[in-house]
C-alpha cells in the first residue's frame, strides 16, 4: 500500500458529509486517477491508494466490521513473509485485544484499526516510526494521513506555525520527535500507539529500545547478526527471483546486494554519482565481483549536492537496458542500505561526543555535535527579539528528545536519539511523494530482530565501524574484494585506493558540491525574499539580501543563511513589511572596509572596477532582488554608460548610483538624495582621498535615487496564527 488517508467523527451525530469524503479523495489522488480502496460508515472514512508494489493487499475487513488497513509491511518474526498474511494476523489479534503481536513485527509500515462497535480509532507505528503516519486530533475529528501535504490540503485542519519545529527545521533539517511545522498536527513516534475514541485520546508505546539490548561479547554477536541480517533479507525477498537495488560505494548498499546475491537472485543495480568518484567506481567493480546487471547514472555536482534518490532510480530502472532481461516479480520493490551508517557504523556519534555526554557535559556534548555536523541557525537573519529564544531551542529539543531514554550509558541513548530522528525523518522524504515516483522501500538494515541483536555489542566497540568492519567477514568474499569509501574517522578501507577518485569528504570534493548547490540556493533565497509571505516577524529581510549579494560574489559563504530562510518562509503567511532604507555615504573605502560596511547594513556597495561585463551584471543582480545599490564609477566606464538603462530597469527598487565629475578634488563630497514628494537636498560627505585605492580615474560624484515602493498590509498571522491559503 501506498498512501493511507482518512477522517474520524469523534461525534455520533452528525456523520460524515459527502464534503469532507470527497476532500479526502481529492487529496488523496494527486493525478486524479488514481483507484481509491474505501471504507466508510456514518463516523469514519478510510482510504487508501495502492501502487501494487508488495503484490498483495494491506486491507482488510473482518466478519465482525473491524477494519485494518497498512502501508509498509508488518514483517512478523513467524510469518511467512507475506503482507496480507502478516497484516491478517494482526489483525485478528488486535480485534482480540492481543497486543502482545507487535512484539514480533520487525518490517517498515504504519497501520490503522477502526471498530465501529466500539467506535474506536487506533494508529500504530513501527518500532523505529520509519514510515510516517501524520495525525490531528480535534474536538471533534480526527484526521490522519500518510503524508503531510493532505492534512494541509484538508480544511478541518488547523495550519498554525509551530515555530519551535520551523527552528528544528532551519537547525536540523528535520523536526525533533513528534513534531510537525504545524502546531496541532503531529507524527506518529517510534513503536507508538495512538488511540481515540468520543471522550478519549490517549498514546502509549509498545516497544523500547533502551530495554531492549543486553551486553554480549562482540564475537559471539557477528554471526548472529550475519545470521539475523541474511534471514531478514530472504524473508523480505520471498520467492522472487529478481530485485532492484541501490548500490553506492559504501558498504550498506554492498551488504544488501550480497546478502540478496547469496539467495541466487538477480540484481539490478544503480550507482548516481559523480564521474569519477570513488562512490562510481567502487559500486562499479564490486558490481562486476558480485555478479549484479549494474548501471551507472552519472550526476551533475549540483544534482549530487541535492539529490531525489527515489525518482532518479525510478526515471532510471523506467529506461534501464535490462529490464527485461529477467523481469522482477515486484519492479516497484527497491533495496536499499539506509540505517547501516548509523544504525551499525555510528556515522554521527564520535568518540568525543560520547566521552562528553559520560561526563555529565551534555550542552557541550549537544554543541559539539552541531559543531561536527555543520548544523546551525544563522543569529543575524533572526529577529533580534527572538534570535536568543529560537538559537537555545535546538539544545533544548535533543535535551528533551534524551531524557525519554532509561539509559546507563548516555552515550547509548544519543545513538537512540539519532535513530529516533535523523534516520527516520531521512526515509520521511522518500514517503512523501511517493505517489508520483511509485517506488517502495526494501530497508533490511531497520530490521527490527537485527537491530536489537547489533545493540548487544557494547557501544564503544562499535564506533567509528570498528564492529562493523569485523562483521564483514562472514559475508560472502566478493564483499571484501574490492575498496570501499570509508567516512572521515572511521577504520578505513584496509585496500589500496587510487588517488585519482574523487572522495566524497574530501575538501575539493566538497568546494564542488558547494559551487553547484550554490546557483540553486540563490535562486531559492530570491524568491523568499521577494515573496508577500516572508516572515517578517522572524527573518530579517536586510540582512538576507546582503548574505545573497555576498554569496553572489563568492567572498562569502552563507548557505546557511539561505536554509534557514528557505524553511522559515514556506510556514508563515504574513504580508511583507515595509522596510526603511538607512543610506550612509562613507566615501571612498577599501574593498575589506566595503565589505565590512555591507555585511552590517542594508546596502549593497559596488565599487566599480572598469570590468566591462562585470560590474553592470553585479549590479543588474543586486537590483533585481530590490537591494539599495550604490555603485562608484567613471562616466565612461560600462557602468557609467549603463546608468539610464539602470535608472530603466530599478523602477521601485531602489537605487543609488554614483556618478563622476570632471573635478577629482570634489569627488564624493556631492550626492543628491531625493525621496518621493521631497525637493532635492544637497549633501555634504566628507571623504578621505588617501583611501581612494578602488576609485577611478576622474572625479566628482552625483547621484539619483529611485525609491522603492512599499509593499503595506497588515501582518497576517504572527506567531499563534493560523495560516490561510
Amino acid at each position: 500500500m501506498t498512501i493511507l488517508a482518512g477522517m474520524f467523527s469523534r461525534d455520533r451525530d452528525p456523520e460524515l458529509s459527502e464534503v469532507q469524503v470527497d476532500a479526502v479523495r481529492r487529496a488523496l489522488s494527486r493525478g486524479g486517477d488514481a483507484a481509491i480502496t474505501e471504507f466508510r460508515d456514518r463516523r469514519a472514512f478510510l482510504a487508501k491508494v495502492d501502487i501494487g508494489a508488495y503484490g498483495d493487499a494491506a486491507f482488510r475487513i473482518a466478519p465482525s466490521g473491524s477494519v485494518m488497513m497498512a502501508a509498509g509491511h508488518p514483517l512478523l518474526s513467524r510469518g511467512d513473509g507475506r503482507r496480507s498474511h502478516d497484516l491478517g494476523v494482526l489483525h485478528e489479534r488486535w480485534n482480540v485485544d492481543r497486543r502482545d503481536v507487535l512484539d514480533e513485527v520487525n518490517g517498515v509500515f504504519c497501520a490503522i484499526h477502526y471498530d465501529p462497535e466500539t467506535a474506536r480509532l487506533t494508529l500504530l507505528a513501527d518500532k523505529l516510526g520509519l514510515r510516517p503516519l501524520y495525525y490531528w486530533i480535534g474536538p471533534r475529528y480526527v484526521v490522519f494521513a500518510t503524508s503531510l501535504r493532505l492534512l494541509d490540503a484538508l480544511p478541518e485542519v488547523p495550519r498554525i506555525m509551530d515555530l519551535r519545529a520551523v527552528t528544528e527545521i532551519a537547525h536540523f533539517g528535520y523536526p525533533l520527535g513528534d513534531r510537525t511545522p504545524y502546531r496541532d498536527v503531529a507524527v506518529l513516534r517510534p513503536a507508538e500507539i495512538i488511540e481515540v475514541g468520543s471522550s478519549f485520546a490517549r498514546r502509549q508505546r509498545y516497544w523500547r529500545w533502551d530495554r531492549a539490548a543486553a551486553g554480549h561479547p562482540p564475537q559471539e554477536v557477528l554471526a548472529a547478526a550475519y545470521e539475523s541480517f541474511s534471514s531478514g533479507v530472504a524473508r523480505r525477498l520471498g520467492a522472487d527471483r529478481a530485485a532492484v537495488a541501490f548500490l553506492s560505494g559504501g558498504l550498506d548498499s554492498r551488504c544488501t546486494v550480497a546478502a540478496l546475491r547469496q539467495l541466487g537472485a538477480t540484481i539490478y543495480t544503480f550507482n548516481f554519482a559523480p564521474p569519477g568518484t570513488q562512490d562510481q567506481v567502487f559500486a562499479a567493480q564490486f558490481a562486476r565481483a558480485a555478479g549484479a546487471l549494474h548501471e551507472e547514472v552519472p550526476l551533475a555536482a549540483e544534482v549530487f549536492a541535492q539529490p531525489q534518490w527515489s525518482s532518479l532510480l525510478a526515471a532510471a530502472w523506467a529506461a534501464s537496458r535490462h529490464r527485461y532481461a529477467v523481469l522482477p516479480e515486484r519492479p516497484s520493490l527497491a533495496w536499499s542500505g539506509d540505517g547501516g551508517s548509523v544504525g551499525v557504523g555510528h556515522q554521527y556519534l564520535t568518540r568525543r561526543v560520547a566521552d562528553l555526554l559520560r561526563r555529565g557535559a551534555v550542552d557541550q556534548a549537544i554543541r559539539t555535535y552541531f559543531a561536527e555536523q555543520g548544523m546551525g541557525v544563522s543569529r543575524r537573519v533572526l529577529n533580534h527579539r527572538l534570535a536568543q529564544e529560537l538559537l537555545a531551542l535546538p539544545v533544548l529539543g535533543v535535551r528533551e528528545e534524551l531524557a525519554q531514554f532509561d539509559v546507563e550509558d548516555p552515550a547509548w541513548g544519543f545513538y537512540l536519539f539519532l535513530l529516533y530522528n535523523e534516520q527516520r525523518r531521512h526515509v520521511a522524504a522518500h514517503y512523501e511523494d511517493i505517489d508520483q515516483h511509485r517506488m517502495e522501500l526494501q530497508l533490511p538494515f531497520f530490521d527490527s530482530h537485527f537491530l536489537t541483536i547489533v545493540q548487544g555489542v557494547p557501544l564503544d566497540v562499535r564506533l567509528g565501524h570498528r564492529w562493523y568492519v569485523q562483521w564483514l567477514e562472514h559475508f560472502p568474499p566478493a564483499v571484501r574484494a574490492v575498496p570501499w569509501q570509508a567516512y572521515p574517522g572511521h577504520v578505513p578501507c584496509p585496500l589500496p585506493v587510487n588517488p585519482s577518485l574523487s572522495y566524497q569528504w574530501d575538501r575539493a570534493f566538497l568546494r564542488q558540491a558547494a559551487r553547484a548547490e550554490r546557483a540553486t540556493l540563490l535562486a531559492e533565497a530570491e524568491q523568499v525574499l521577494e515573496a508577500a509571505d516572508f516572515p517578517g516577524p522572524i527573518l530579517q529581510r536586510g540582512r538576507l539580501r546582503l548574505a545573497i549579494w555576498l554569496h553572489r560574489l563568492g567572498l562569502r559563504d552563507y548557505r546557511h543563511v539561505f536554509g534557514t530562510a528557505r524553511t522559515t518562509a514556506l510556514q508563515q503567511e504574513i504580508t511583507a513589511l515595509q522596510l526603511e532604507r538607512h543610506v550612509e555615504l562613507l566615501g571612498v573605502i577599501s574593498r575589506a572596509a566595503a565589505l565590512d560596511l555591507v555585511a552590517s547594513s542594508r546596502l549593497v556597495v559596488v565599487l566599480a572596477q572598469d570590468q566591462e561585463p562585470q560590474i553592470p551584471g553585479k549590479l543588474y543582480e543586486g537590483l533585481a532582488i530590490g537591494v539599495a545599490t550604490v555603485a562608484i564609477t567613471t562616466p565612461d566606464s560600462a557602468t557609467g554608460r549603463e546608468r539610464e538603462r539602470f535608472v530603466q530597469f530599478a523602477g521601485d527598487l531602489g537605487l543609488l548610483i554614483l556618478r563622476q565629475h570632471d573635478d577629482q578634488t570634489r569627488a564624493g563630497h556631492e550626492v543628491e538624495r531625493r525621496d518621493p514628494g521631497d525637493d532635492a537636498e544637497q549633501l555634504d560627505v566628507p571623504l578621505e582621498l588617501q583611501r581612494r585605492d578602488l576609485l577611478l580615474q576622474s572625479g566628482g560624484a552625483s547621484g539619483v535615487r529611485v525609491p522603492r515602493g512599499t509593499q503595506s498590509g497588515a501582518i497576517g498571522g504572527g506567531l499563534g496564527v493560523p495560516l490561510q491559503e
